[in-house]
């Protein structure tokens, strides 16, 4: 049977990054697509996984609306991770992607186009001066704006000038947009999300002698993995801390890790952006400790702890935390750290996004 399912398509996104790759920006775009379309048509344009196959082109119907996943092939190796803002990402994601967004739509006649992340906000300021629809726009890093230059920075101006609105990560990510003012367009601050009825703590689980230690993320220098490493090392002589250290694991899988720690370590070594993982370990009733770079003591600072993230630091904090005698504090913490999602992490925090494509 012929496919009609493009006719209620509503709104398009452009993102290079999509599930099943495995990461934050990964996880949000998949989560705003589930939140979206419940209630309107939503096409995901996007790229092949580095690593294993998946179908091409899906549809799903959902509540009221639907969800087509159109996965294109990258122009390079497969293998490669997305990694920074290089020319040779350019040339491998822009033009395919920029000749099918424009095909897409003049047959399909989307309202609104949603672009993650720079390279597709470049496609989406396109988009918007040629087609006149309503452009919005989601940073998910922390990019040094304040720096830029010459024809990056002329760029990055005419991107941001033709986008209706810029959804940004917290007072950080307002910040660093503002590094390239003036900028005429209206910027909303957001915060992420999870589904806390997947999210939750474990009501099984008991207080152990052995305190759980975890670390969620990509096994690289710049997420502070050897930090960790280095601080179990310094602590392997106490036989009651047990280090769980998880990579590139699916995300479906990751709620059943967070419910068996009772510490999650975000060790980044880098400015980094808001991190989903310290939404979802919050969620989960974890404790949670951060480097203090980019934006993670701002995400942190009501409930978690932020420090110069060195083995040192991390050991030290790690059995203050939880001293016999200090066990209350942890215990403290890990429930500032739930109630706290409760009231911050929810999916009411998709709602900013969903009045976007209403109006």
């Amino acid at each position: 049977m012929k496919d009609y399912s493009y006719k209620i398509k509503s709104i398009l996104i452009l993102t290079p990054f999509y599930p099943p790759n495995i990461g934050g920006a990964e996880t949000f775009a998949e989560e705003l697509v589930k939140e979206a379309s419940k209630c309107h048509g939503v096409f995901v344009l996007t790229y092949m996984p580095f690593q294993g196959k998946v179908e091409s082109y899906q549809t799903t119907r959902c509540e009221k609306g639907s969800m087509t996943v159109r996965r294109l092939r990258w122009c390079m190796k497969d293998g490669r991770s997305w990694k920074g803002l290089k020319l040779r990402n350019l040339l491998s994601a822009f033009p395919k992607m920029a000749f099918y967004s424009f095909f897409l739509m003049l047959r399909m006649h989307f309202r609104t186009v949603h672009s993650l992340g720079l390279l597709s906000g470049l496609m989406g300021a396109c988009i918007k001066k040629v087609f006149k629809v309503k452009h919005v726009m989601t940073l998910l890093a922390l990019y040094d704006f304040k720096d830029w230059t010459g024809i990056r920075k002329n760029v990055a101006k005419f991107i941001f000038n033709n986008a209706d609105v810029i959804f940004v990560e917290g007072d950080n990510g307002m910040n660093d947009l503002l590094g390239l003012s003036p900028i005429k367009t209206r910027i909303e601050k957001f915060n992420h999300w999870v589904d806390q009825d997947i999210y939750k703590p474990d009501e099984l689980k008991g207080n152990g002698i052995n305190k759980v230690i975890l670390f969620v993320g990509r096994p690289i220098k710049e997420k502070g993995i050897e930090v960790v490493r280095g601080a179990e090392r310094i602590l392997k002589d106490n036989n009651k801390y047990e280090f769980i250290y998880i990579e590139n694991t699916p995300h479906k899988n990751l709620p059943k890790y967070y419910q068996m720690a009772d510490i999650v370590i975000v060790a980044s070594l880098y400015p980094e952006g808001f991190a989903r993982v310290v939404a979802e370990a919050a969620s989960c009733g974890c404790a949670v400790i951060t480097s203090d770079r980019g934006s993670l003591p701002e995400m942190v600072e009501e409930f978690g702890r932020s420090i110069e993230m060195t083995p040192e630091n991390l050991a030290e904090e790690i059995r203050a935390l939880c001293q016999e005698d200090k066990f209350s504090r942890l215990y403290s913490m890990k429930y500032s750290s739930y109630d706290y999602a409760m009231n911050n992490f929810s999916t009411k925090n998709a709602e900013g996004f969903l009045n976007e494509y209403k109006q």
